[in-house]
């Protein structure tokens, strides 16, 4: 895996570098994947248009247990009984949300991500420090354009 890390301040001066077109900004970037907790605002740009796009908050099953435990009986056995009573409640609710969670855990894993916030590019590239993901797509074809002026 290529990591592409950002240097302090490096998310500014990317701006001030945008490839004109949105195109060519996603030129050969098939799938990006986004790694982040739920207090980091992610802005996707043109990334949800130009190609499939994950959001994964890594701290999404901790919110949910959260918000299940909201209400719920101070004693064990009434908790239980509550809970018991609302399952089908809950699995409606937070099914899908709990399978995107441990989707988002087990892919940080696979790809050994270090920290967080992390954009991962073709399941290959990672990018960390930004949420931007349109700055993240020109972050990428500038190292692509940097291969092919050196020759690899």
């Amino acid at each position: 895996m290529l990591l592409l890390a950002l240097a302090a301040g490096a998310g500014t001066g990317a701006h001030a570098q945008i490839i004109a077109s949105s195109q060519a900004r996603y030129q050969g970037i098939t799938h990006v994947e986004v790694f982040a907790n739920s207090a980091m605002p992610i802005r996707a740009g043109q990334a949800a248009q130009r190609t499939q796009l994950q959001i994964f908050r890594v701290d999404d099953v901790q919110l949910i247990e959260e918000e299940i435990n909201v209400g719920v009986p101070a004693s064990e056995a009434a908790a239980m009984a509550h809970l018991q009573r609302q399952e089908a409640a809950i699995r409606r609710k937070y099914q899908a949300r709990i399978q995107q969670a441990s989707t988002g855990m087990s892919r940080a894993i696979a790809y050994r991500l270090s920290r967080i916030p992390a954009v991962v590019i073709n399941q290959k590239f990672v990018l960390y420090g930004i949420t931007d993901i349109d700055a993240a797509a020109d972050l990428f074809q500038q190292r692509q354009a940097n291969l092919q002026g050196d020759g690899q």
